[in-house]
């Protein structure tokens, strides 16, 4: 797990949002080429693109927060994307229902623009699952099968499994506070012991890690007085982990099966658009496949409760969602094999180019 990439100078790559960043430059790149080979403009799916990144992000990230409240200690880490915590459905239905209403706005066919979007969408999830998987969040359940994966100490799996009493943890590690513990926090251990004496000293909370009020001077304080009373230090912490190996039991990673798993759909997705009969045909493609492999990595996600009537809220979406996009299907059969507006835009094009060619 590496849940920062590298670092330019001073700044912090995080893995998680580089990633993000990666899939999106790929996959619009990727999506206008489809657009520009089939004679749609270009420079509107680049459009859609940035709207759909911009309210893909602020919907995943709306969606988590509701779904878990309590993994947020101060109203600034609402806003740490770095650290994870964004649900790919919350972005996906919000990135979906931004460009349904801009595509309509500029009167442009919906079923068109959806199809060339589709494979990218896929692809950029692809991208974002490895993103999770060096971030450490979003982990499978417990394996023996040789794909097995173990997370360190620190990640999200490792503290829930510390929780769950699956792993057992030195005293060195576990802080009590307030009658409650838990454990030093993966920001804190990134530290050296040198960063820990300065940054206790900043009293600006936006200076500190991710801007979190648990890294604030008070819990770093708090931190320093508890490895004083061990006669350790995060340098001691550090080689302790060594020693102990301490990392989670052997997990599934689902990260990795959803990255490959999208993958997959893109490539079927971008070689069904030169072949489909009717537009629209391949954002509905999408929207069964995808629900379904969802649906089934999530029987092996332990990260999602089962909240949802016995299910975890990505399955229950899933059950929602298929049932929806059959009958939209059934609908679409009695529309134009061809969307009207996506007819006259060729037409147009046509006219100002004798080469412009459709699909």
């Amino acid at each position: 797990m590496h849940p920062t990439l590298f670092h330019l100078g001073p700044i912090a790559i995080q893995s998680y949002g580089f990633m993000m960043m990666m899939g999106f430059l790929v996959s619009i790149q990727l999506a206008a080429r489809r657009a520009r080979r089939c004679g749609a403009d270009e420079e509107m799916v680049i459009n859609v693109g940035l709207l759909s990144l911009i309210t893909g992000v602020v919907g995943a990230r709306l969606f988590y927060v509701i779904h878990y409240p309590d993994h947020f200690s101060s109203f600034f880490s609402y806003f740490a994307l770095w650290a994870g915590g964004l649900e790919f459905y919350g972005g996906f239905l919000a990135a979906v229902a931004a460009t349904l209403i801009y595509l309509r706005l500029k009167k442009k066919s919906i079923r068109w623009y959806l199809d060339i979007l589709a494979p990218a969408i896929m692809l950029g999830l692809a991208f974002g699952r490895i993103g999770c998987f060096l971030n450490g969040c979003c982990w499978g359940k417990p394996t023996s099968t040789p794909v097995a994966v173990r997370f360190p100490y620190g990640s999200p799996a490792f503290a829930q499994q510390w929780l769950t009493h699956r792993i057992e943890v030195p005293g060195e590690f576990i802080l009590s506070s307030e009658g409650s513990n838990s454990l030093i926090s993966r920001e804190t251990m990134a530290m050296s012991d040198q960063d820990l004496s300065r940054t206790m000293d900043q009293s600006n909370p936006l200076a500190l890690i991710g801007g979190c009020q648990r890294e604030s001077p008070q819990y770093l304080t708090l931190v320093k007085a508890h490895l004083e009373a061990y006669q350790t230090n995060l340098n001691g912490l550090h080689e302790l982990i060594k020693t102990l190996d301490l990392k989670t039991v052997p997990v599934h990673p689902t990260q990795l099966y959803e990255s490959l798993a999208a993958l997959a759909i893109s490539i079927v997705l971008g070689r069904y658009f030169w072949h489909r009969r009717r537009h629209g045909m391949v954002i509905v493609m999408l929207f069964i496949i995808y629900p379904v492999c969802r649906f089934l990595i999530e029987l092996v996600r332990e990260d999602n409760p089962h909240d949802t009537l016995g299910f975890t809220v990505s399955q229950g979406i899933s059950l929602l969602v298929v049932p929806i996009v059959i009958l939209f299907w059934l609908y679409l059969r009695r529309l134009p094999e061809m969307s009207p507006r996506a007819a006259a835009e060729l037409e147009s094009r046509a006219r100002q180019s004798p080469k412009a060619s459709g699909s």
